[in-house]
């Protein structure tokens, strides 16, 4: 496997530990060379890319009623969506799931 290890997220903190990171594309999109890749047929890649879609669809409408006084509170979940859907997608129908505010999508998928 191609891994490429870093700092963690908090670089020149004191604490002794690193934090390994995978990265399988690079800065232009293109998969590493190396790199492994999950083994997702075109049907799952495009339902979970349609779940990403459509959870962000949810969060900009959810965002606009909130705006608009027309729902209470709404937590917004831009730039979640992927991690979502990713972590749901991988769970079997008997995982057990409790999402939290900002974690529409991965409800939706589970």
């Amino acid at each position: 496997m191609n891994t490429q290890y870093g700092p963690g997220p908090h670089e020149g903190s004191n604490d002794e530990s690193e934090t390994e990171y995978v990265q399988i594309l690079d800065a232009d999109g293109n998969v590493r060379p190396g790199a492994e890749v999950p083994d997702l047929d075109d049907e799952e890649l495009l339902a979970m890319y349609e779940a990403i879609v459509l959870a962000r669809r949810f969060d900009q409408r959810a965002i606009s009623l909130q705006r608009q006084g027309r729902i209470a509170t709404y937590a917004p979940m831009t730039g979640q969506e992927g991690a979502q859907v990713a972590t749901s997608f991988a769970l079997s129908g008997e995982d057990w799931l409790f999402p939290t505010y900002r974690e529409h999508a991965a409800k939706y998928v589970h």
